[in-house]
């Protein structure tokens, strides 16, 4: 229930899902990387479906392990 996030979006648009292709291209460019944050970061980004700006703007405090 994070107060600074407001997810907001317009009614019926759906969430359109990546190609399997961009998935699988996303994959080997996160296996590939050297560094361990870039790693976690473009694996966060894909399994959490969320956006740079998204990602980015996540403080500890916005996490709720017990969720």
């Amino acid at each position: 229930d994070s107060k600074r996030i407001n997810l907001g979006g317009r009614e019926g648009n759906g969430i359109k899902a990546l190609p399997r292709e961009t998935v699988k291209d996303l994959i080997g460019k996160i296996q590939g990387a050297d560094d361990v944050h870039v790693k976690f970061y473009l694996a966060f980004m894909l399994y959490a479906g969320m956006r740079r700006e998204e990602v980015l703007g996540i403080r500890w405090e916005d996490i709720n392990p017990n969720s």
